[in-house]
C-alpha cells in the first residue's frame, strides 16, 4: 500500500511547488476494540476518517493508510498551513459530543517538500514524526487510555453512530 501512495505522490504531484503529507494513527483502537468491542472500534475510525476530511482543505487527498491509519496528501501546502491543519485535526478528534461520544487521540507526523524534495523521503520523515508523537502519547496520556467521561457514554457493542457532516 506504501508503494501505491508513493506513486501517486510522484506521478501526480511532483510538478508542485510544495506539497505536504500529514500521517496520523488512531491511538488505543486495540483498546477499545478489546475492551467495547469491533463495533466501537469502527465507529471510532469512521470518526477519525469524517473529522479528518472536514478538517482538511477540498484540494486534499484522504487516504486510510492501514488498519488504524490515515494520510493525506496536501498540494500547494507550506509548512505553516501544514501545522495550522495538524492543530485543526487534534482538536476537532479530541471533542466528544452526544452522536460522537468517542474522542479520538490520533498520533500525528507533517512533513513537506520544503524539509525534503523527494516524495519518498517527505513520506518516511512524516512517518517517523508520528511514530515520536505515538510515543509520546504512551508515555503521558496514553496511560489512561480512555477518559472517564468516554468510559461512562461508552457500552461494549453499542454507542451512537457518527453523523455524517459532509
Amino acid at each position: 500500500m506504501e508503494v501505491d501512495h508513493l506513486r501517486y505522490l510522484n506521478n501526480n504531484h511532483c510538478h508542485l511547488e510544495s506539497f505536504g503529507v500529514i500521517i496520523m494513527d488512531v491511538n488505543a483502537l486495540k483498546y477499545v476494540n478489546d475492551n467495547f468491542g469491533h463495533e466501537a472500534g469502527d465507529k471510532l475510525l469512521v470518526k477519525a476518517a469524517k473529522t479528518i476530511s472536514n478538517s482538511v482543505r477540498q484540494t486534499d487527498y484522504v487516504f486510510r493508510f492501514g488498519g488504524d491509519e490515515f494520510l493525506v496528501l496536501l498540494p500547494e501546502v507550506d509548512h505553516d498551513d501544514l501545522e495550522v491543519i495538524k492543530l485543526r485535526i487534534q482538536e476537532q478528534n479530541h471533542v466528544p459530543s452526544k452522536e460522537q461520544p468517542i474522542s479520538v487521540h490520533l498520533s500525528i507526523g507533517t512533513c513537506s517538500t520544503s524539509e525534503f524534495g523527494k516524495a519518498q523521503d517527505v513520506l518516511s520523515c512524516a512517518d517517523k514524526k508520528m511514530y515520536e508523537d505515538k510515543r509520546k502519547f504512551y508515555e503521558n496520556e496514553g496511560k489512561n487510555l480512555l477518559r472517564n467521561d468516554q468510559s461512562d457514554t461508552i457500552q461494549k457493542g453499542h454507542g451512537s453512530c457518527c453523523k455524517n457532516n459532509r
